[in-house]
């Protein structure tokens, strides 16, 4: 029942495919141009917010690291953590949370 009802969902997406591309056999050339600049903007889209997500991890980390320096350390490092690479500011959350000195944390930002 279950691998009837999944091999019916695959046979109809098959078919919406064949369906589209027959579309497009059929379609103008402005047609076409049209689909094919509305698929590029989608994956440029989809770059984009792939982008701001991994900024937005980064930056995450990076506030959570200057503020975890500020209140055990007593210092603000915002500027010499404004150069470090998301790789970097991973080692130096790990050192701190495995009890890292100060002066540990300071070398590993160069």
């Amino acid at each position: 029942m279950i691998k009837e009802a999944y091999r019916d969902c695959v046979e109809s997406k098959k078919l919406q495919q064949i369906k589209e591309a027959h579309a497009m056999c059929l379609a103008s050339e402005a047609e076409r141009f049209g689909y094919y600049k509305e698929l590029v903007d989608e994956v440029y889209d989809r770059q984009k917010l792939s982008r701001a997500k991994r900024e937005g991890r980064y930056n995450g980390k990076k506030s959570i690291l200057q503020r975890l320096l500020l209140n055990k350390f007593k210092v603000s490092l915002d500027k010499e953590l404004a150069e470090c690479t998301e790789q970097k500011i991973d080692d130096i959350l790990e050192v701190y949370l495995n009890n890292g000195t100060l002066e540990e944390i300071k070398r590993m930002i160069g």
